[in-house]
């Protein structure tokens, strides 16, 4: 196995419904005006009572945890109170820029595309970016996980695949990318779990990364063969 190459990691964005078309920096949101920037300054000093979602039904329906559902932008929300919630923790920075979903997976599309063209250092900030604007969506850091795996990068990527399948458990990108850091860093057993689970996950293999996690299994079972016949000489 050690001679083999392993394939290109895959990025999760077969479900994303965004075009690759759209500017790398979209202009969906204002800047905050100067009046609110000011309002801003003058709430801190005031030290003011935290932002209660439920006295705010928009915000509460963008609360982190919370399946939101679009369209955004947030734009009837005052955006004093917008930034104090993204300050509290409890709404995304893609909120507190009025982006919507389809926004962000245009972006995605757009990383997508440099880094299927190799183009890895744009792709690295374009998921780096999107992790930030909503680190709550399991597919960017897939995106990201895969351009690192790329990079060989891989303690990073096993990291951002942890996080895409603690997201989303039915993440089979970042399980298939995730056992293949593991086959090549000889982690046989946790490798083998990976495969189980896409196994469990996908029992009719439609999915390319299930195809994909039947060649790591064959690769594991040539590699224990080796193993034992290499005990056997021993």
């Amino acid at each position: 196995m050690a001679d083999e190459s392993i394939e290109k990691p895959a990025l999760k964005l077969e479900d994303l419904d965004g075009a690759a078309s759209r500017s790398l920096t979209p202009t969906a949101g204002e800047p905050l005006p100067q009046e609110a920037a000011q309002g801003a300054e003058v709430a801190e000093e005031a030290t003011p009572e935290p932002v209660s979602m439920a006295d705010v039904p928009e915000l509460q329906a963008r609360a982190v945890g919370s399946q939101a559902v679009d369209p955004r932008p947030m734009s009837n929300i005052d955006p004093v109170i917008r930034m104090r919630a993204f300050l509290q923790g409890d709404i995304v920075m893609a909120d507190l820029y009025e982006m919507s979903r389809q926004e962000l997976f245009d972006i995605a599309a757009q990383g997508q595309l440099f880094f299927d063209t190799g183009k890895l250092d744009e792709a690295a900030t374009v998921f780096e970016g999107l992790v930030a604007l909503d680190p709550y969506e399991g597919s960017f850091h897939t995106g990201l996980g895969a351009v690192y795996q790329q990079r060989q990068k891989l303690e990073e990527a096993s990291i951002e695949y942890d996080r895409a399948i603690a997201l989303n458990e039915n993440d089979l990108a970042a399980r298939c990318n995730r056992a293949e850091i593991r086959v090549q860093q000889r982690q046989f057993d946790a490798a083998a779990d990976d495969i189980k689970e896409i196994a469990l996950r996908d029992p009719e293999g439609a999915s390319g990364h299930s195809q994909r996690a039947k060649v790591l299994a064959m690769a594991l079972a040539s590699m224990a063969q080796q193993a034992l016949e290499v005990e056997d000489e021993g």
